[in-house]
């Protein structure tokens, strides 16, 4: 049985390994969407501001900013579970 510091929600040492959960945690909305985090004229403006910026990479260097934003933003986030929800929001209807 994993201890109380290996809970999806609890704090993660440094030493413990990093869990991925495909589902959110118990402790976490399943209503959660990227939406619901943001005010949607924040949302529109950042929306703006990356349509930019992917402009500005070049269709040859897009792959390459997104995984750097990805992992900026990931890295300004730190909650994995939070992480591994917001990979499968983003999949849906594509």
């Amino acid at each position: 049985m994993p201890s109380a510091s290996s809970a999806p929600c609890a704090e993660r040492s440094a030493t413990e390994p990093l869990r991925i959960f495909i589902t959110p945690p118990p402790c976490m909305s399943t209503e959660y969407t990227m939406a619901d985090t943001i005010a949607l004229p924040d949302l529109e403006t950042f929306y703006d501001a990356l349509a930019e910026h992917i402009d500005r990479a070049g269709e040859q260097k897009t792959p390459l900013f997104l995984a750097k934003l990805a992992l900026q933003l990931a890295s300004e986030v730190r909650d994995p579970a939070r992480l591994a929800h917001a990979l499968e929001v983003a999949l849906l209807d594509l």
